[in-house]
């Protein structure tokens, strides 16, 4: 065997072993980003377990530099939420899935109107990143999640 695909194989062994520790974080799409411009507030919340409350802080440290009003939302209540024409509601969810992986998400949700009828609005997700990580890592998911957003939210909002 050649140093040359000694040295080739040797990195595709590294890739496959070392694959598992880097997370792969589903981007938003382009039209997802141009979607959040304008937003004016972000009601936010965990929709999951969040006994210690610290998903739920990690949010609201995340918000806290896009200069708009926060406001922390229960699921739980037996209020409904409602957001206004230009206010987001922000969540971040974990899913637990095979093998001791979760799916941790962040999730935006906005008013819309029907285009061949802008007499309908509706609430819809139109925003949303994530990665399927070990379940040690869903705090240091959510920071980066996080991160994420807060330059999409910057970038959507920069020309205004």
């Amino acid at each position: 065997m050649r140093t040359g695909s000694l040295i080739a194989t040797a990195l595709m062994v590294s890739a496959i072993v070392y694959s598992g520790s880097a997370t792969a974080i589903e981007a938003a799409k382009d039209w997802q980003v141009k979607s959040l411009k304008g937003i004016t507030a972000i009601q936010y919340a965990v929709a999951s377990d969040d006994p210690d409350g610290k998903l739920t802080e990690m949010l609201k440290s995340g918000l806290a530099g896009l200069n708009v009003p926060l406001k922390e939302v229960d699921f739980k209540a037996d209020m409904p939420i409602s957001i206004g024409t230009t206010d987001a509601l922000l969540k971040v969810a974990v899913d637990k899935r095979k093998n001791g992986q979760k799916w941790v998400g962040l999730y935006v949700n906005q008013k819309s109107k029907l285009d061949r009828d802008p007499s309908i609005s509706y609430e819809a997700q139109t925003y949303g990143i994530g990665a399927l990580v070990p379940a040690a890592k869903v705090g240091a998911t959510v920071k980066e999640l996080m991160s994420r957003f807060d330059s999409d939210f910057k970038n959507a909002n920069e020309s205004q």
